[in-house]
């Protein structure tokens, strides 16, 4: 009896030169966790379907984990014998490869194209093809492949085949919340949000950080195909049981255990890359990022408030709402600010900020939209009385639009007081001419 690897392996039954059968298992075929650990066999659901790979095959649901020399505890013979696409996904720029669920007919001529144009491809494996492009693939576009007289190893034909993948771009899957400070022993976590319209594959992407070595290192989040959708949320951690303890409110399903690189308490740098190792997000963390008026950060995590705004920009950042017990993992970040400029100029995101950190105005954005870049400006807050109590930014470069953020809190990093108060913006344009804008707004008080 030969060896059997416990990770993947592949058994062929044969007569002289002839296959009769044959099997590439996997371990993530048993679709549990218990049962990929050991004790447990993988049985074959469909026993006529033999060119079935992944999908007719589980883990022995015996009480025994195994059925040897018996029926199988799994035998089901209504099983689809029809090809069909399992995956699809990039591989690098120029290739793009199509899994499907039984193993295929090599011999057999198919007609495929990309975009309803000939298309270059072979096959890969017995149960993929792999469809190359001299040019890379665009970023930020769909592909649809379409098969048509697709035959199994059994000439089991599919007609009409078709499936989109899209290829993702640099801010599409976005760094949204973090928590490097837990509490007690407790897991770190990393929130994941795909700020695109498509639906992203997440698989071989992976956290960067840097050894004692200065050498970067990856830590894989996804060995096998995991999607994440438009505007869905996926918060990986260490430890569900403790995020759930500390966090009930947390999406359960938006909860994806992981390896996770070490996040310091203090600062440090969280770096995301994609499954070609290009960099799709980066953010500098530090616990000075936090709102100041909050005396115990164990536990609180950081949010970034509009998925637009750079992860860079520390200002992009705050403090989870003590309503949301300091943390969101898996859903809508409780310190949630859209892009709200419509038009050229300067203007607040609010009239009104409640810097109490409950999660409701919490901070004003200061947006502006400029008709070209290379401007500067220099802002600062006033209140009632004329006294200035905030200065935010001097003589900083601005783009064509972006924003600034005031959370309510004076240079000594007390809470304003409450009443109006006046967010002065100084402008000088490439011309050197200078352009003033005042912006009222108002401090109020939640009453409880």
């Amino acid at each position: 009896m030969p060896s059997l690897n416990n990770d993947q392996d592949k058994i062929v039954l044969s007569r002289g030169t002839k296959v009769i059968d044959q099997v590439e298992y996997a371990s993530d075929w048993y679709g549990s966790d218990v049962k990929s650990k050991g004790g447990f066999s993988l049985e074959r659901i469909n026993p006529e379907d033999i060119c079935g790979i992944e999908n007719n095959w589980t883990g022995s649901e015996h009480p025994d984990g195994g059925t040897p020399g018996q029926e199988n505890s799994i035998l089901d013979s209504a099983g689809s014998t029809i090809v069909d696409i399992r995956d699809i996904r990039f591989t690098s720029l120029n290739e793009l490869l199509v899994v499907f669920s039984h193993r295929l007919d090599t011999s057999a001529s198919i007609a495929l194209s990309l975009d309803n144009e000939t298309a270059n491809y072979a096959f890969a494996s017995e149960s993929s093809i792999a469809i190359t492009s001299a040019d890379s693939f665009a970023r930020g576009r769909s592909y649809t492949v379409s098969l048509d007289s697709l035959a199994s190893c059994q000439n089991a034909r599919a007609y009409d085949l078709s499936a989109s993948a899209y290829l993702h771009d640099s801010g599409d899957v976005v760094i949204n919340e973090l928590l490097f400070n837990p509490r007690g022993s407790g897991t770190d976590f990393v929130e994941l949000l795909n700020n695109s319209d498509a639906v992203i594959n997440l698989r071989d992407w992976t956290l960067g950080y840097y050894d004692s070595n200065d050498s970067l290192r990856h830590n894989i989040i996804a060995s096998s195909s995991i999607f994440i959708s438009t505007d869905e949320h996926l918060c990986l951690h260490e430890d569900k049981n403790d995020i759930l303890e500390n966090y009930p409110q947390a999406f359960e399903n938006n909860l994806l255990a992981v390896n996770l690189p070490t996040l310091p308490n203090d600062t440090g740098d969280v770096w995301l890359f994609d499954q070609f190792t290009d960099l799709m997000g980066q953010v500098h963390y530090s616990e000075e990022m936090h709102f100041p008026l909050i005396k115990d950060l164990d536990g609180v995590t950081l949010e970034r408030m509009s998925p637009e705004v750079r992860g860079t920009d520390r200002s992009n950042w705050h403090s989870a709402s003590a309503d949301e017990n300091y943390a969101t993992p898996g859903y809508l970040n409780s310190q949630f600010y859209p892009e709200s400029m419509t038009g050229t100029g300067w203007s607040l995101s609010d009239e009104y900020i409640s810097p109490d950190n409950d999660g409701y105005q919490d901070v004003v954005r200061i947006e502006y939209l400029l008709s070209v870049a290379g401007s500067s400006a220099t802002i600062r807050v006033y209140n009632d009385k004329g006294v200035l109590i905030k200065s935010l930014v001097s003589n900083a470069l601005l783009g064509s639009s972006g924003s600034f953020v005031w959370d309510g809190t004076s240079d000594s990093g007390e809470k304003a007081r409450t009443g109006i108060h006046v967010i002065m913006v100084e402008a000088f344009d490439l011309a050197g001419s200078l352009s003033r804008k005042r912006l009222p707004v108002i401090v109020a008080t939640r009453l409880r």
